[in-house]
Parts: C-alpha cells; sequence; structure tokens
C-alpha cells in the first residue's frame, strides 16, 4: 500500500505538464489562466492508522466571500448537485467573518491504484467547470472573484 508521501509526489508528476507546483501546506497547486485547483493526498479511514487507504482530494474555489443565505444553502444541496461529477460545498468557517463563506468545487478518489489519466482529467474537467459557472453564481449570490 503506497504512503500519502509516495501518492503526493506522483500527483505532482502526473500534474507537471500542467504547471503544478507545491505549496506551502503541502498541496498541489495548478493555476490556470488565473483559475486555481488543489489536490491534497491524505489517509482515511475508520481508525485513521497507517496503512490506511489514501484519499486524494481535489479543490477548485469558485468564489470568496458570499453572504451566507437560505437561498445560496438550497442552491448548493439542489441545483448544484445535479449537473456536475464533482460536489459544490461551502466552507463551514470563515476566516473573517461568520457572515461570509466560500463556494468551491471538490472531487475525491482513491490514491491507491491512481492513474495519471484519471487524475489529469479530473482537475481539467473542474477548472473547466469552474470557468462555466463562477460568472453565474458570482452574480446570483454575490461575492468576490479573488
Amino acid at each position: 500500500m503506497p504512503t500519502v508521501a509516495q501518492v503526493s509526489a506522483l500527483a505532482l508528476k502526473y500534474l507537471a505538464p500542467l504547471g503544478a507546483e507545491m505549496d506551502e501546506d503541502g498541496d498541489i497547486c495548478i493555476d490556470q489562466d488565473g483559475t486555481l485547483c488543489y489536490v491534497s493526498v491524505e489517509e482515511f479511514g475508520k481508525q485513521m492508522k497507517q496503512g490506511n487507504d489514501i484519499l486524494v482530494k481535489i479543490y477548485a474555489p469558485m468564489v470568496w466571500d458570499v453572504p451566507r443565505t437560505p437561498a445560496l444553502y438550497k442552491w448548493v444541496a439542489t441545483e448544484a448537485q445535479t449537473d456536475y461529477l464533482c460536489r459544490v460545498a461551502c466552507n463551514e468557517n470563515h476566516n473573517e467573518d461568520p457572515k461570509l463563506t466560500d463556494i468551491y468545487l471538490e472531487h475525491g478518489m482513491l490514491g491507491d491504484n491512481m492513474q495519471a489519466a484519471e487524475l489529469i482529467t479530473s482537475v481539467v474537467y473542474m477548472i473547466a467547470i469552474v470557468n462555466e459557472i463562477y460568472p453565474d453564481i458570482h452574480e446570483t449570490f454575490g461575492g468576490t472573484l479573488e
């Protein structure tokens, strides 16, 4: 069974053609013309003991500092979950103002047997979705784009 370090190194190698770099938090960052996508690798499982499965989490921010409203949460819980292979989510705790949230896409895959095409396709797909839907989200719910 691979380790987190091994899967992280492999993910960085697979994503190198997209300009991937390791950030200060140990996540892999891909910047495609200003659209950011991150890949983090961690163990997961009931006991979180050495030798558990490896989870590769892919996430891409879309709109920041969005006011928390019932309409936003309804959209995230219903409409936003029906059209994409990844999940639209809001963060639970906003660093600066509890009345605000950030909206992002997330997707997870097992890293134990991760293939290059699977990871690259997931990252490219998420970047394309962010570019397609962030203007509508911003227009509908507000927030900032940077």
